[in-house]
């Protein structure tokens, strides 16, 4: 069985110059990354949980990682908004997700070393540790 995929792409910075807007807002000092993905099927079983409009919660909890508000479009050269009510796709799909210059001003990307297993805090390796990593990459 394939398994079908939401994968979410964000713009970030690649230079934080808070006080030289021209420049931090430039299109060259922007990049798209892959900052999210979900699998469909899993999305499916859980839709009734989380949302009867998947697609606003996928927007919400990207808002959440980039720390701004946006909108989804199948393209990252244009804004066209996706239909937020329709049901998810039967195959894998990207969704640009787009900002204002004025979110990207009050933006506030969550630490992408998060997910990094390698970053530790301490050198003592535990099973806590461990489950703890593997919970929040589920």
């Amino acid at each position: 069985m394939t398994e079908f995929t939401v994968f979410v792409h964000a713009r970030f910075p690649k230079v934080v110059q808070p006080n030289d807007v021209s420049s931090y807002l430039s299109s060259s000092n922007w990049v798209w990354k892959r900052c999210l993905v979900f699998p469909v099927n899993k999305l499916n079983r859980f839709k009734l949980q989380l949302s009867l409009r998947p697609y606003k919660w996928i927007r919400y909890a990207t808002g959440i990682v980039v720390g701004a508000r946006g909108q989804f479009s199948r393209r990252h050269n244009r804004l066209t908004p996706i239909k937020y009510n329709d049901a998810l796709p039967a195959k894998s799909i990207s969704l640009y997700y787009h900002t204002t210059d004025q979110a990207k001003l009050s933006m506030f990307p969550i630490d992408p070393k998060l997910a990094d297993s390698r970053t530790v805090t301490s050198k003592r390796s535990t099973l806590r540790r461990g489950g703890f990593c593997k919970d929040v990459q589920t």
